[in-house]
């Protein structure tokens, strides 16, 4: 068990960046409808002019996109990883923002004039803290992995 950073650690890294980034492309377009759909439903779509549903909304991106999204790729990355995940989980996060990143600048969804702590702050926060918390789940010793076996004996004499 040593304390270097293997290629392999690097590659499972790669792929739990990539779950995250596939995960957040997947969740962010089937959020978006979702709120849509529930804010015509209950006939109420003009609220999206005000301030605060804007506020609202990069909160429940926050949660339901992008700390998911990490918590999945550290959960990948913690199970194949034993070591550094203190160095590798920021990476796993890292890969996952810079990926749906690069996408938003190709399909021109990335306005940071307007909205930086959304685009850039949040999802990047989220990625990040969603990996150590993935990660940490999986590799986490529990108390109950040592069993002790007592001896029963029982009394039948009368």
């Amino acid at each position: 068990m040593s304390d270097a950073v293997t290629r392999m650690d690097i590659v499972h890294s790669a792929v739990g960046g990539g779950i995250c980034f596939l995960g957040t492309i997947l969740l962010s377009s089937l959020v978006n409808i979702l709120i849509q759909r529930i804010l015509i439903a209950l006939g109420i779509l003009t609220v999206t002019v005000f301030e605060n549903f804007v506020i609202a909304k990069a909160a429940i991106s926050f949660a339901l996109i992008y700390l998911i999204c990490g918590f999945l790729g550290g959960l990948y990355t913690g199970y194949f990883v034993e070591n550094n995940l203190k160095i590798l989980l920021p990476l796993t996060g890292g890969i996952g923002f810079t990926g749906f990143t690069v996408v938003l600048v190709f399909y021109g969804g990335l306005d940071l004039t307007v909205n930086f702590l959304e685009m850039i702050i949040l999802p990047l926060l989220g990625d990040i803290i969603g990996a150590y918390l993935g990660g940490y789940t999986i590799s986490w010793p529990s108390e109950g992995e040592e069993e002790v076996e007592e001896e029963i004996s029982l009394n039948l004499e009368q």
